[in-house]
């Protein structure tokens, strides 16, 4: 070993030399999660312990749907657990209160590629042969009508009403990782070019009323585990 000249200044009680082919210090790995809203109260469950509560916090985004759970936050190798309500992506599909349109064929093609989630499969399959028999009734409508172009839309909106079901039911997961909730859906045609679009007032609503609750769920039994941390609304 070579000669080695060190200065050691007050305070100092450990020297680390690394020589020759000794491995390279590795700096710590931060922790960096992103999941379901549970996972902030599922790192603080396991953990509550070994954490310094007053060296962390929790951000809570209630118009987003979202809890940030940060840990050591002076440290540059902090972590980080966020939680989001994040939509199902069966129910996303199916483009309800998006504006999302399709044509009657496409939306009976969906619906019976989908017929999953109706608790009575007769009554998706039903709801399939009247979309797919729309077109056709309309067509023998206007057949049969003097043609006149002022009363051509009065026709359409005739048929619309009389042809499809002013409303079905779907029984689907919301939110991931949620229980499923029955919904109800209607669906509103364009006499124009037969456009169908899904709507649901219902659903709406209980997207409203469960992101609010499942958030106060969340941070009220964190605040029971971790009364020390600081919980900041953003």
């Amino acid at each position: 070993m070579k000669e080695l000249n060190v200065t050691v200044e007050n305070g100092v009680k450990t020297i680390e030399v690394l020589q020759g082919t000794a491995l390279l210090r590795k700096e710590p790995l931060q922790v960096q999660v992103r999941g379901l809203i549970t996972a902030p109260l599922a790192y603080i469950e396991k953990r509550v312990e070994s954490i310094e509560q007053l060296d962390c916090h929790l951000l809570v985004d209630k118009s987003e749907g979202s809890l940030r759970l940060v840990v050591n936050e002076k440290n540059a190798y902090y972590d980080a657990i966020r939680g989001d309500l994040t939509l199902n992506p069966d129910y996303v599909n199916f483009g309800i209160n998006t504006g999302e349109s399709r044509d009657t064929f496409a939306l009976a093609d969906f619906i019976k590629m989908n017929r999953f989630f109706f608790s009575d499969k007769n009554v998706a399959m039903k709801l399939v042969s009247e979309l797919k028999n729309f077109k056709a009734k309309v067509d023998k409508e206007i057949e049969l009508s003097d043609n006149d172009r002022g009363n051509k839309r009065t026709i359409l909106n005739q048929v619309v009403d009389s042809n499809i079901p002013e409303s079905f039911s779907i029984t689907i997961p919301i939110f991931k990782g949620q229980e499923a909730e029955t919904i109800e859906l209607e669906i509103n045609i364009d006499a124009r070019d037969f456009s169908c679009t899904l709507i649901s007032p219902e659903a709406n609503d209980i997207i409203m009323e469960v992101r609010e609750t499942l958030l106060n769920e969340q941070v009220d039994k964190i605040k029971e585990l971790a009364n020390k941390l600081v919980i900041f609304e953003v």
